[in-house]
């Protein structure tokens, strides 16, 4: 994988030097900086370059949810921001994207899950992001089948193909098949693209197996 630049801004310090350790390990030659607050990863982001990818936790002492990406984005417009959370909620998964992360990872996933997703999403292009009034309702996917849904939906919780096939009740086989179609269905190029695309259109859509 290819070496980058990244600013992982996490209170945690166990957390921060576990995590260079393993992207040292997945993107070698990489560069990496670390800030415990936000006001410390905006001075490090406005000193650095080329711009970071920045890895940023949504529960920081001098900032929760939100808002930090978004004070981050207004100091160097089109980072890209990946934000990092112990809890996977879809609705703040939602919330996030709209506010202009370029994607969103569960702290609770084995790491070669989180070292797959993370190329996936550093490989994508940035997207221009909708104004909320822009944003529609589950309806949008109504092309898909209620399986389609149920898969997308856990795939938008951070769950792997394993983890999918076990709630749901299928074969990993079938799953991955569910994923090649959506992706198809969408027209996108991935399942990062596919998870980003769902979320980004305001859809929060229940599991319906």
């Amino acid at each position: 994988m290819a070496a980058n630049v990244f600013l992982i801004i996490d209170d945690h310090p166990i957390f921060s030097q576990a995590l260079v350790a393993l992207l040292g390990d997945a993107f070698p030659g990489s560069r990496f900086l670390t800030a415990g607050t936000l006001d410390r990863g905006r001075r490090l982001l406005l000193s650095t370059r080329p711009p970071p990818i920045v890895l940023l936790d949504i529960n920081l002492p001098d900032s929760k949810g939100a808002h930090g990406a978004r004070e981050l984005i207004r100091v160097m417009p089109g980072l890209k921001i990946i934000a990092l959370s112990a809890e996977d909620a879809p609705d703040r998964q939602t919330r996030l994207l709209k506010s202009g992360v370029h994607g969103f990872l569960s702290k609770a996933v084995q790491p070669e899950i989180f070292i797959a997703r993370l190329n996936e999403m550093i490989r994508a292009p940035m997207r221009t992001q909708r104004l909320d009034s822009h944003q529609t309702n589950a309806g949008e996917f109504d092309f898909l089948s209620g399986r389609q849904k149920a898969v997308i939906t856990e795939l938008a919780r951070g769950r792997s193909n394993k983890e999918i096939a076990q709630s749901l009740g299928i074969g990993a086989e079938t799953v991955k098949t569910h994923v090649s179609e959506i992706i198809r269905r969408l027209n996108v190029r991935n399942r990062a693209e596919a998870i980003r695309h769902f979320m980004m259109r305001g859809a929060v859509i229940e599991s319906n197996p």
